[in-house]
């Protein structure tokens, strides 16, 4: 249950690593969930480390929660399990069968339909530079002409209701910098 002295933490694994590494202790967290752990990287292999050591050392009564939909629970409870005489506190959770019947429509869309809309679109992709991993104004500009030109195609159809448009971005910066353009294009 929530109350005034709850505290919550949301940040990446690149974020909690740094936290933990300088503090040296978990006695402080009471739970730890880290989430997609099956996306082995750097950071999430030596967050695990760390979190393995501190549980050794300062524990007290931390709780360590680990998602993923293609885990292979019983290696990493292996893992953790040395920490620990008690194999009651390792505990796999319920898992549940996803529905491949989707209840919502789903529209697969492809660049070049979008030429009876905005020809330019199909013309002017914006540059990508594999040195400089990063998104620049005119592809958050892109976007937006990409979304808007959903919604046209879907008014078209005369829906009663229109969908959604789902954008992946890396991080918070990028998440930032894609509404404020959202919401300019939108002023325009």
């Amino acid at each position: 249950m929530a109350s005034d002295y709850t505290k919550l933490l949301f940040c990446t694994t690149g974020v909690l690593l740094h936290r933990l590494v300088k503090q040296k202790s978990i006695d402080n967290i009471n739970y730890i969930v880290l989430d997609e752990v099956h996306e082995r990287d750097k950071d999430m292999d030596f967050l695990m480390i760390v979190i393995k050591k501190l549980m050794r050392t300062n524990a007290g009564k931390t709780h360590i929660v680990l998602m993923s939909a293609t885990l292979d629970s019983f290696k990493l409870s292996k893992y953790f399990s040395h920490w620990s005489q008690n194999e009651s506190c390792l505990q796999s959770a319920r898992t549940h069968n996803i529905n491949t019947n989707h209840p919502h429509l789903i529209h697969k869309f492809f660049l070049e339909q979008f030429v009876s809309v905005d020809p330019t679109l199909y013309k002017k992709l914006p540059p990508l530079s594999l040195n400089r991993p990063q998104i620049v104004a005119e592809q958050y500009q892109y976007v937006c002409k990409l979304v808007s030109t959903f919604d046209i195609l879907e008014a078209s159809e005369q829906k009663k209701s229109r969908g959604s448009v789902l954008i992946f971005l890396p991080g918070i910066h990028e998440i930032t910098e894609m509404h404020a353009a959202l919401e300019d294009y939108l002023k325009r």
